[in-house]
């Protein structure tokens, strides 16, 4: 009957907390695993939620439509589309009388295009109001182009409230790109002057401490998903803050993680039980148990009989309710129970462990339990490296996706000062390169990202101008990497990367020659006013690249391209062009005779929208 009736409150989309009871503890020194009941285990009973009705509130969705939401990595269909039926699902969850507002960004100038262009791209959809259907069709109509100008979009929302309470929720996939104005600083300005207001957020396959610092400072919550049906789920979940804090989720529970220590802990919660070192200790607090390691680590909080996840995870639901945390990372199974790790924040390293049996869920646990995540552990630091444990390993950034890390410390038998790059190989880290002088920076491989890499690096590696990293660089309409519109030509020569050409168009034409002849150049007096593309390796900030059909980089672009036709030297040359922010970027191709899905790109042209570049040379 229990089941039945928890079935009946996640169909009713009511939060059910996942550690429902907070006050009765209870602690003991840990026996056996952190993760599985048997001798030792303390217990306290504990109360299940009850569902509360939910009251009309007042919501502004602000939904990301950057380029990176084109990605198709979130089970079914883009990122985009996840969203847009997330967002869907949202405004019809809303109670009766509720009011709802979308704000935008992203959708309407180019990745490509200058910063200053993209990251004034905020709309406000739909203002705030009784329009359900229009913020739907609005969402549903968005195409992801943009930069991520995360603090301009939270300044619109917040517009919204005009001294009304207000719940924004801002749905976005990474960081922002656009700073100033920081998006922690403007949500603590902003919820600070409006009591009335609250700022969540939740990171579609993103985890991030700018996003944790926005939903903290603006008082709301934070939450990551991973696939289409967690972000349904969670998305749904943040329509009560307040309540989604008391729920078992990535996040933890209540503001506390795995992974934080027992002090501080019991500084932002008095009533937690102390916790003693120099053993493991479980603790039941609030309807979950708790289990630190003996230097006082939280290392994993596991779900209370009476309370269920923010996924709506709870003891007792069939195995198959499993498919919304995606694929298992690794199963095992001992006497008849199956045990599974999936991803729950790969970032800090925190994975579900859940065991089955009898196809049945017994245990859910959120634990520091994910490994071969990045960034790398000190211990694994130290590993790759062969540094000794007395080795102090600073904060570890990840590059590339989490492919690659690197970590600024003092570093071999000397404790010279200077930069380890790491990179992971299947689950491992291995050490890259340990750059200590300058002459270590000749020794970091063509393959790395050499351009996130240099972030990381200031004053040491002048890695800007060879030619791995420009053909590493995205093509945008600034230029490609440092290699930028409106460079002094004998500069470029100086430097090796340009000389000059004869008979070829004018005097002002040169050719890139240190890119292997995949890049050209176009000069009008010593200034560069365009670059043309030849290489099919080397692609624009969305992808395109030469050798794309043309029908696909048209669907990239999502109808922001025109067509135009420039005569060359023996034939008309067609092309696509988007102009914006006096910079024009191009794709010439040749035309098959059957049809754009056929043709394909064979060149991509960058240039000052009062200079274009001069086709046909």
């Amino acid at each position: 009957m229990r089941r039945t009736w928890l079935a009946a409150v996640v169909a009713a989309s009511v939060l059910l907390a996942g550690c429902s009871s907070f006050g009765g503890t209870s602690a003991a020194p840990a026996s056996g695993s952190a993760q599985t009941s048997g001798p030792g285990r303390a217990s306290a009973p504990v109360a299940a939620a009850s569902p509360t009705p939910q009251k009309p509130g007042n919501y502004v969705l602000i939904m990301d439509a950057s380029g990176s939401m084109r990605k198709t990595d979130v089970g079914t269909g883009t990122r985009m589309t996840a969203a847009q039926a997330a967002a869907s699902t949202f405004v019809g969850s809303l109670p009766k009388g509720s009011r709802v507002g979308l704000v935008t960004y992203g959708d309407k100038t180019l990745e490509e295009a200058p910063k200053s262009a993209g990251c004034t791209d905020v709309t406000t959809a739909v203002p705030l109001g009784a329009d359900m259907a229009g913020v739907t069709a609005a969402a549903k109509a968005l195409k992801p182009v943009g930069w991520t100008p995360i603090g301009k979009a939270l300044q619109t929302a917040a517009a919204q409230a005009k001294g009304r309470p207000l719940n924004v929720v801002l749905i976005t996939d990474g960081e922002d790109t656009c700073a100033p104005p920081d998006p922690c600083d403007t949500a603590a300005s902003l919820v600070g002057s409006d009591v009335g207001l609250t700022i969540s957020a939740i990171g579609l396959k993103t985890s991030s401490d700018q996003l944790t610092c926005v939903a903290t400072k603006g008082k709301g919550y934070f939450v990551t998903a991973s696939n289409s049906n967690q972000l349904a789920r969670r998305l749904e979940a943040l329509r009560d803050p307040a309540a989604a804090a008391r729920t078992l989720s990535p996040s933890g529970v209540r503001s506390i993680t795995p992974g934080q220590l027992a002090d501080d802990i019991r500084k932002a919660h008095p009533d937690f039980p102390a916790v003693s070192s120099g053993t493991q200790v479980r603790v039941v607090w609030g309807g979950c148990t708790w289990v630190f390691s003996a230097k006082g680590v939280l290392l994993s909080i596991e779900l209370g009989d009476a309370g269920s996840t923010i996924d709506g995870l709870a003891v007792g639901d069939a195995a198959s309710a499993l498919s919304v945390l995606g694929t298992a990372v690794s199963t095992s199974t001992t006497s008849g129970v199956e045990t599974r790790i999936y991803p729950a924040d790969e970032r800090l390293g925190l994975g579900w462990k859940v065991q089955i049996k009898d196809g049945r869920i017994i245990t859910v646990v959120l634990c520091t339990c994910l490994t071969g995540t990045c960034p790398p552990s000190a211990d694994q630091v130290r590993k790759a490296a062969g540094e000794p444990e007395s080795t102090r390993i600073g904060k570890v950034d990840c590059v590339a996706d989490g492919t690659w890390a690197i970590t600024a410390g003092t570093f071999g038998p000397m404790k010279n000062a200077g930069w380890l790059i790491l990179q992971k190989t299947g689950p491992s880290w291995t050490l890259a390169s340990r750059i200590t002088s300058t002459a270590g920076c000749s020794r970091i491989s063509a393959d790395a990202p050499l351009a996130e890499l240099r972030a990381h690096m200031p004053g040491m590696c002048d890695l800007a101008w060879g030619p791995a990293i420009i053909k590493q660089a995205p093509i945008t309409m600034n230029g490609i990497g440092d290699l930028r519109l409106g460079a002094d030509g004998s500069d470029l020569e100086q430097r090796g990367l340009a000389t000059a050409t004869d008979g070829q168009c004018d005097a002002n034409y040169i050719t890139v020659t240190r890119l292997d002849g995949s890049v050209a150049g176009d000069f009008r007096g010593s200034r560069l006013t365009g670059l043309w593309v030849r290489d099919t390796a080397m692609k624009t900030t969305a992808g395109a690249h030469v050798g794309m059909s043309v029908s696909e980089v048209q669907r990239l672009y999502a109808g922001k391209l025109r067509s135009s036709t420039h005569q060359g030297d023996m034939s008309p040359i067609k092309t696509l062009v988007y102009t914006y922010g006096g910079r024009i970027l191009e794709f010439s191709y040749s035309d098959s005779g059957t049809g754009a899905d056929t043709s394909s790109v064979n060149g991509i042209y960058v240039s000052f929208s009062d200079i274009p570049f001069k086709h046909g040379c």
